[in-house]
């Protein structure tokens, strides 16, 4: 088991320490175990480092948010304010093409993201406006307190089994 809170928190200000220019928000519960170990840090480092580092916005804005789900899992949310995931990436992570020379992600980080979050056991799901609207899943926004008047670029959703 891993506390949730104790990779957000410093994950959150390293960040911050590395990218002056943005805000990086965490709502968590101080208890709020999961089912997975230290490398989640790699998750969560990854998905906040690729939500300010690929954000066009002048202000990039990250929204760090943990809910306990009714089927006694974790669902972090991870919401920026950036242009969103390309839909070739989305593509390429979520198995729905193939890899080729011309098809194909653009780094390793979103693939060790799902690498890792599945050996635990755990999904990720990539909500992009351009692709998803964000209407449709207002209340997991709610759950999340993920303030949907920001301009939202991108919701990563990474579900754990709840320790």
């Amino acid at each position: 088991p891993t506390d949730l809170a104790a990779i957000l928190d410093p994950v959150s200000k390293d960040c911050l320490r590395r990218f002056t220019q943005a805000t990086i928000t965490v709502d968590c519960p101080d208890t709020l175990s999961v089912q997975a170990d230290s490398r989640l840090r790699i998750v969560v480092d990854g998905l906040v480092d690729n939500a300010v580092r690929h954000n066009t916005a002048s202000m990039p804005k990250v929204i760090l948010s943990a809910s306990v789900g009714d089927d006694d899992t974790v669902e972090l949310a991870v919401a920026d304010n950036g242009p969103g995931i390309p839909q070739t990436e989305q593509r390429v992570l979520a198995d729905e093409a193939q890899i080729s020379p011309l098809s194909h992600g653009s780094g390793l980080g979103l693939w060790l993201v799902k690498w890792l979050t599945e050996s635990y056991g755990g999904s990720l799901a990539i909500d992009t406006p351009a692709t998803d609207t964000l209407d449709a899943d207002a209340s997991a926004n709610a759950d999340h307190n993920i303030d949907t008047s920001m301009d939202i670029g991108t919701v990563v959703r990474v579900r754990l089994g709840r320790a």
